[in-house]
């Protein structure tokens, strides 16, 4: 769930204008705090790959915008208790500026340890990883099993508690799928002025004040497979 939300806010950063977005998104992924758990399928394999995407829409500044995000998560390694993670995001408005995270997760998907790739240089920046209460408010999680369409669905919602701004979030899941995300939902009902804070190291550069007051986004599975069995099998 908190990685769903990383994704959220990575793409409400995106509706920011293209050239002020162009400075600050890779400023902001590596200073946001890293998920404490990935979701993870049965049996993990190297290759095993998922492509995401996510439509967010909102109001900024009383201007409804719109805003896509693609991400790919594959595992690129595994050993003992150890399983490597790396997640690539691409925003529309930013064809050529990708933005990469490494994680490293136990068997049951709890974070190790996380890292902001920065793709020039190759270097690595380790992240803080996030806690329950990192984003301000803890989440109250409802889980069901429905069928649709023939599929047999896990259907995890969660709600903010004790928050200024209302989080919902539907996550649609499939045993088969890896990473599990088949669809989710996120509708955010914020405060009508949200205050987006820009850090260089750990000095508050800028603020940033927009009327930003629904935010709803959208997560659809692309693709999914395994990228050595492919590989092999060309």
């Amino acid at each position: 769930m908190l990685r769903i939300i990383g994704i959220i806010t990575l793409a409400c950063l995106s509706l920011l204008p293209g050239a002020c977005m162009s400075i600050i998104l890779p400023k902001i992924s590596s200073e946001l705090p890293a998920a404490n758990h990935l979701v993870l399928h049965t049996n993990p394999q190297v290759g095993d790959y998922a492509v995401q995407e996510t439509v967010v829409k909102g109001v900024v500044n009383g201007i409804a915008t719109k805003t896509t995000m693609t991400m790919r998560l594959e595992i690129t390694a595994i050993q003992p208790g150890r399983i490597t993670v790396n997640m690539m995001s691409v925003v529309d408005t930013l064809p050529d500026q990708s933005i990469c995270y490494e994680y490293v997760v136990d068997e049951e998907g709890n974070t190790i340890e996380a890292f902001f790739i920065d793709k020039r240089t190759g270097g690595k920046t380790r992240l803080k990883v996030m806690q329950d209460q990192t984003m301000g408010y803890s989440m109250q999680k409802l889980v069901e099993q429905v069928t649709i369409d023939g599929k047999d669905y896990t259907v995890y919602t969660y709600k903010s508690d004790k928050s200024k701004e209302d989080v919902i979030t539907i996550i649609f899941s499939l045993p088969d799928i890896p990473f599990l995300v088949a669809e989710a939902f996120t509708l955010i009902l914020a405060e009508s002025e949200v205050t987006y804070q820009i850090f260089t190291g750990d000095w508050l550069q800028t603020w940033r004040k927009m009327d930003m007051n629904i935010i709803a986004s959208h997560i659809t599975l692309k693709e999914y497979g395994n990228s050595v069995i492919s590989a092999s099998t060309h």
